[in-house]
């Protein structure tokens, strides 16, 4: 093998660094949002070769590369396939096993359905108006608040082990049964608030992405968007877009990449808080349940004039536990508690004491969920409800 000379290092160097500069002018523009957040701009005005300005300037290069995104899909394909052969098994408890889609997308498998049928689809909305009933049948009021998952939302980004699984699925029907049989059951009419539309539309204007790329759940924008949706679903013009406030760039682990083992870079996104003006929800509660090793049960209380009045009771899962500081305020009294808490009496004694009950759940869990109180747990929900005695 011939020896590289210095002048031959130098010249090859140079043509890399002059064909790198010069893909900037041929390539096609980058979008001004990579991921959940804005790509890093030219540092204008700061001093040239100033350290402020080296760094401005190597964010803003690897940023607008033609070669990020490739770099990256290259990147954690091959740590994916490394985790696969050394770790098969999830490293965290509870997850399934993951796969890997377009630009480095990582999934679960389980959000697939497995060929959904249509008859499964019917028996999940007819447990859903029956729970419906049941709740508004004790004089209380009930929203159903089903979470899409991200194969939903972005079936485009799942790779070819998912397509694989979702085979035969009627996916996309789900949403479309469900509100044509609350809407057509004047009884339980108003009761569902969906978000499978309101997510499309917010896709639709590009911008943010509303999941994380290397995780289960939704980013900053997707949970806002989502808790505004449940809230004026709930009452129409409480929200204030005024009460959102940007926090900045924030970085999020990604709880697929370290439940494979890949290199744990944080998905940068952009977060936001609601802050309204004028008395700020208080937790007045916190209940940990011996043998449940699920987060604590939390009440709030908000003393601020425009609420939603009465005691609600969220049985929630992740989603809208990771959304409480954004929910809270725009209730006067809330309490937060997981699904998996049922069969435990403190829940039954949080249905008794409740005015409204919120049931959510992610779409993939949903109809399990649902069987559970609808079968399983039946007599332990109504009873609670009867007990409760009329509100």
């Amino acid at each position: 093998m011939k020896k590289l000379t210095s002048k031959v290092l130098v010249l090859w160097c140079g043509g890399w660094l002059v064909a790198f500069w010069v893909s900037y002018a041929v390539s096609p523009r980058v979008p001004e949002v990579i991921g959940n957040r804005p790509v890093a701009v030219y540092p204008e005005g700061a001093t040239v070769m100033s350290p402020e300005w080296c760094r401005g300037v190597a964010a803003w290069a690897i940023e607008r590369s033609p070669f990020r995104v490739g770099a990256i899909t290259w990147r954690n394909r091959g740590w994916y396939e490394v985790a696969r052969v050394a770790q098969p098994l999830p490293v965290c408890p509870g997850s399934g096993e993951v796969s890997m889609g377009r630009e480095g997308w990582l999934f679960l498998l389980e959000d697939a359905p497995e060929g959904r049928s249509r008859r499964e689809l019917e028996t999940m909305v007819e447990q859903a108006v029956a729970l419906a009933r049941v709740v508004t049948g004790s004089g209380r009021r009930f929203v159903m608040y089903p979470i899409p998952d991200k194969t939903s939302v972005y079936p485009e980004f799942t790779g070819t082990l998912h397509r694989w699984a979702d085979r035969g699925s009627r996916r996309g029907e789900l949403p479309v049964r469900m509100r044509e049989a609350f809407e057509g059951a004047g009884d339980v009419r108003g009761c569902y608030v969906s978000l499978w539309e309101v997510f499309a539309e917010r896709k639709s204007e590009g911008g943010e992405l509303l999941y994380l790329e290397h995780d289960t759940h939704w980013s900053p924008t997707g949970r806002l968007t989502g808790v505004r949706q449940l809230i004026e679903g709930m009452q129409s013009g409480l929200w204030e877009p005024g009460a959102v406030h940007d926090e900045g760039i924030v970085a999020h682990p990604g709880e697929l990449m370290m439940g494979q083992l890949l290199l744990n870079d944080a998905t940068l996104a952009r977060d936001y808080a609601v802050r309204r003006e004028g008395p700020q929800p208080e937790l007045v509660s916190s209940v940990r349940v011996p043998g449940y090793g699920f987060p604590a049960i939390e009440r709030y209380r908000c003393a601020h004039p425009r609420v939603i009045r009465g005691r609600t009771l969220m049985i929630s899962d992740s989603f809208a536990l990771g959304s409480m500081k954004e929910i809270a305020p725009w209730f006067e009294d809330i309490t937060f508690a997981h699904f998996s808490y049922t069969g435990s009496d403190e829940l039954v004694r949080r249905i008794e004491e409740c005015e409204t009950m919120v049931f959510t759940s992610v779409e993939r869990f949903l109809r399990w969920r649902l069987n559970v109180w609808r079968t399983g747990r039946r007599g332990y929900v109504e009873g609670a409800l009867v007990r409760g005695g009329g509100r």
